[in-house]
Formats: structure tokens, sequence, C-alpha cells
């Protein structure tokens, strides 16, 4: 990666070049390209195209709506666009919106469908509901430096995603108590927080500050685990419910006390058989849950409050 003295900066993603235009002259942080903004598109960029990777899941836009918390200059907005996120609101504060709406159009030509732009304060719920959530993929990039602002971010990616969806985090360290505050926050919304290993960015955007992350909500949600899927249930079940993340569907029926999943369709049911992998620890009953379904103690592969339970399904 190259930078020259203009302030314009060029990104392949695909087969196309995203060319963005900072504009140093606002002294607005929201108005330069950060790292944290390349770094994740070029992550996703590696993997999108490759079928059978550990992120192919994470990575089909395909159907989805997205939304992008301080835009910028756009670059991770427009990078994600191009990667087949194409229903895509790309949002920022009012001194950003020109920047963002200028780079909008100096790539106009390489962009498949344009995203929608809006103005997006963070914490002001009438402005978050006037975004008609939730969304399946929130993306951010470097949103975090300002101790005083974390609640509000927080809160707007709570409000955003939806239940079975992922927040997407280009991530540095530009406050200590920012940070610490945030990942704080973080730990009572979303029950995982899934750190990209270094060796999976992109080597030739590879920083050392610099990380990717991938959130996702307490309720319930879904990890890869070496071929394995792993359901972390927040709280019992005490009555009929049923959860889905494509192509998975767990369902748990209060009259038989059972709980069934399957892989491919909804016609095809069986009964989910849950077992300890060499990562669980000790096993349990969870109050309200069917007696037949073991549940295991948090792995320390994952970031979970304690007493969370991770039951394994093979597929």
């Amino acid at each position: 990666m190259k930078f020259t003295s203009s302030p314009a900066i060029e990104l392949r993603v695909g087969d196309s070049v995203l060319s963005i235009q900072q504009d140093n002259s606002t002294m607005h942080v929201g108005t330069t390209v950060w790292q944290s903004s390349l770094v994740l598109v070029k992550f996703a960029d590696r993997w999108s195209s490759i079928s059978d990777s550990p992120y192919s899941d994470l990575l089909d836009f395909r159907s989805k709506r997205g939304i992008e918390i301080g835009a910028g200059c756009g670059v991770a907005g427009m990078g994600f666009s191009l990667l087949g996120l194409t229903d895509l609101v790309l949002t920022d504060i009012d001194p950003v919106m020109p920047a963002l709406k200028h780079n909008l159009k100096r790539n106009k030509h390489v962009l498949k469908r344009l995203p929608k732009t809006a103005r997006l304060y963070l914490g002001k719920k009438d402005q978050i509901e006037a975004m008609r959530p939730p969304f399946d993929v929130v993306v951010a990039a470097d949103v975090v430096y300002l101790e005083e602002t974390v609640a509000d971010l927080v809160e707007t990616m709570e409000m955003l995603v939806t239940e079975n969806g992922v927040v997407l985090l280009g991530y540095q360290v530009r406050c200590v108590e920012a940070d610490r505050l945030f990942w704080e926050m973080c730990g009572r919304v979303f029950g995982v927080v899934e750190k990209v290993k270094k060796e999976d960015l992109d080597s030739e955007y590879l920083f050392e500050e610099t990380d990717v992350f991938v959130l996702r909500k307490k309720s319930h949600e879904f990890c890869r685990n070496q071929g394995s899927l792993v359901l972390v249930i927040s709280k019992p079940w005490s009555k009929s419910h049923e959860i889905s993340v494509p192509p998975i569907i767990v369902r748990y029926q209060k009259r038989s006390r059972r709980v069934y999943a399957n892989a491919k369709s909804k016609s095809i049911w069986r009964t989910v058989m849950f077992r300890p992998s060499r990562h669980s620890g000790c096993a349990r009953e969870a109050e309200g849950m069917p007696s037949s379904v073991q549940c295991w103690r948090k792995s320390n592969e994952f970031r979970s409050n304690t007493g969370r339970l991770l039951p394994i399904l093979d597929f």
C-alpha cells in the first residue's frame, strides 16, 4: 500500500478500483481515510470469493440489508457494496456528508449499485428508527476514539443489528479509556466477540495495531468451530422457540421438550444431540432446558459471560 502527498487513495476491491478523495481542510476526523476501514474491506475482499472458506457464511451478503455507522469518506461502505452488500445505507453526521457524497459520485462508474446515504448521530433514537432497522450487517471502522461517545455507539449498534445479524468492526485503540469502556459495554450486549486472526487479514494491509472483530448479539448466536456449529443460549427456553441463521434452523418444542435442527430445509428435521468438544469445560444441565439436552460451559475460544451455554451441533 502506497500513500503519496495527494489526499486521494486507491483501493482495489475484486476487479474494481475505488478512488477515495480525502478532505483534510475540514479538520474533521471523518473526512480522512483511516487504516481500519482499509483493513476491514481487504479482509472481506480476500475471503469473499472463496466458496469453502471459514468466512463463507459471514461474507455471504445475498438478500441481506446493511448499514455503516460513521462512514466517513465511504471506503468501507463502497468496498462492501462491491462485495455484494448492495442493499446498503452509509451514515454519518452533517459535517462529513459532503465528503461521503463526493466520493460516492466519484466512484459511481465502478459501483454496481449506489448505496444510500443518511444523517445519523449516535444514540439519536428518532434517527435510528428512521433507518428502518434491524439490519443483517452493521459495518463500522475506527469509531471508538472518544470515551463520551461509547455508550451511544454501543446502543446504536444494538438497535440497528437484527437478532441473528453481525457487526463487522475495523478496530484500533485510539483512547485507552474508550477502549476499556467499549469492550465492557459490548460484553453486556454481544454474546460472542470474535477477533479475526492476523494471518487471515490481507498481508498487504496488515498493521500490528489494527484488528477486525465480528460481534453477535447476546440472545442467541452461532459460531463456526472446526467444522461444528456453536449455538450460544443466553437464557433458558421456557416456551416453544425457533431461531435461524441460514442454512441452520434450531427449534425447541415445549410440548415434546425436544430440540430439533436441520441444515437443509424446514421439511427435514432431526433431534439435536449435544456433545462436548475438547474445548469444553464441565457439563451441566440448565434450568428450563429439556432434560435430554446436555449443555456445556463456556469455551476459552469465545468471549462469554461465566455460565453461558455453548452446545455443539455437528452437521
